[in-house]
């Protein structure tokens, strides 16, 4: 009793699990795929779950996700991807995930093997996470070059879904992903595989909002992506008695008018489908119209706005009425 304990010494959860894993493999000459070990990732498991609620451990996080991928056991990858959280992984210092590097490039080069084993080839969910994870890492790590890459395969060469890296945007990564440098290549190819991969309003909405930033808010790629899409948006936003109004997602220029054509064959289409279903889904504002007088469109154009506003939209608004009193003048 006339002396004190020797100093606790302060371990990180990782540091507890480093210590674990490395008493497990090395000293005990255990395998990971033996009871112990996979005890050993649900417990890992368990203390990130409780450090959500104080300070996310990203280090602890890609720890188990690793180990576990090196396991047989399914249900322990899921929930080691389950806990995946891009919002709370901030990471002020990338030196100490370094170390990870060769390990998550390892797990990537091998996806198929890993993903089929594991039976989660096949569940959209889990791939959208396992990609968005290695897309990630590397951006943390500046790895520009390889992520770049890794966009490419997944856009020509995913096994398992041609759409997936549009499908990446649309998720609960969305923000994440936006935030990308990519070249317009890429740019171009996604816009036309945005709305395709949409499968609620929210994904749509945000498929707007890709393809307007990815077309500098051009007016009539918009408007072709409505035309070539338009079962897709109707079926979507009519199912949930939605409409989205897309003037929030486009600038009309000046050099609109060598594309007529093109702009009277979307509004036809547009036109007509409102009176054919009574329903809109797409929703263009009277401002939108007005502009083609103010800049001097042409009388056959503005006559063909003028008699469509009032076939197709004199039950529903006023938009005909103020085009009709605007062009008079």
């Amino acid at each position: 009793m006339k002396y004190q304990p020797p100093k606790r010494i302060e371990l990180s959860n990782t540091q507890i699990m480093k210590y674990f894993i490395n008493s497990l493999l090395e000293k005990d000459d255990k395998n990971k795929n033996e009871p112990c070990f996979i005890e050993l990732m649900n417990y890992g498991i368990n203390l990130l779950r409780k450090s959500f609620v104080c300070n996310y451990d990203y280090e602890l996080f890609i720890l188990i996700y690793i180990n576990s991928f090196y396991t047989e056991n399914s249900q322990l990858v899921k929930d080691a991807l389950d806990l995946f959280e891009i919002d709370k992984a901030f990471i002020n210092n990338t030196v100490f995930i370094e170390d990870y590097l060769n390990e998550i490039d390892k797990i990537y080069q091998n996806q198929y093997e890993h993903l089929e084993k594991l039976g989660i080839n096949s569940e959209i969910k889990y791939l959208i996470i396992f990609y968005t994870i290695y897309i990630y890492f590397l951006y943390k790590l500046k790895q520009d070059e390889k992520l770049l890459s890794n966009l490419y395969s997944l856009m020509n060469n995913n096994k398992y879904d041609k759409f997936i890296l549009a499908k990446l945007y649309l998720s609960k990564f969305f923000s994440f992903f936006k935030e990308l440098t990519i070249p317009e290549d890429i740019k171009s190819i996604l816009e036309n595989s945005f709305i395709y991969s949409s499968k609620t309003c929210d994904e749509l909405i945000n498929s707007f909002s890709l393809i307007s930033e990815f077309t500098n808010k051009n007016f009539v790629r918009i408007l072709l992506s409505i035309k070539n899409n338009y079962d897709k948006i109707h079926k979507i936003f009519y199912k949930e008695k939605q409409f989205i109004t897309i003037n929030d997602y486009y600038k009309q220029n000046e050099k609109d008018v060598n594309e007529l054509k093109t702009i009277k064959e979307c509004l036809d289409l547009i036109f007509t489908n409102k009176k054919k279903y009574n329903y809109e889904p797409i929703e263009i504002k009277k401002s939108t119209y007005l502009y083609f007088i103010s800049n001097n469109y042409n009388k056959e154009f503005l006559d063909f706005i003028e008699n469509k506003l009032f076939d197709y939209f004199l039950s529903f608004d006023g938009k005909c009425i103020m085009f009709f009193k605007s062009i008079k003048k």
